[in-house]
């Protein structure tokens, strides 16, 4: 990770904004996928596929946070609480 960050500009985490659960105010979120099924009619390889939808949700309520989801795949992805 180190090596990743030397590659960048350095930023000052103070002038950042902090992203919190839209319900709770929570700040800290966990890695969770959906699937999507690939049709053999428009898989690439014309067999049928899976692929997964990274999202995030909040540790403390379960809500996912869409601004965590690309906005390309925002139309795909349904909000989800996890129990």
């Amino acid at each position: 990770m180190e090596e990743q960050l030397s590659r960048q500009a350095r930023i000052d985490i103070n002038q950042t904004t902090a992203l919190v659960c839209e319900k709770c105010g929570n700040d800290t979120f966990q890695e969770q996928y959906k699937w999507r099924k690939i049709s053999a009619l428009i898989s690439p390889t014309g067999k049928e596929a899976r692929t997964p939808i990274q999202i995030w949700v909040c540790t403390k309520c379960g809500e996912m946070s869409i601004d965590l989801v690309p906005l390309e795949l925002r139309g795909l992805v349904v909000p989800v609480k996890l129990s």
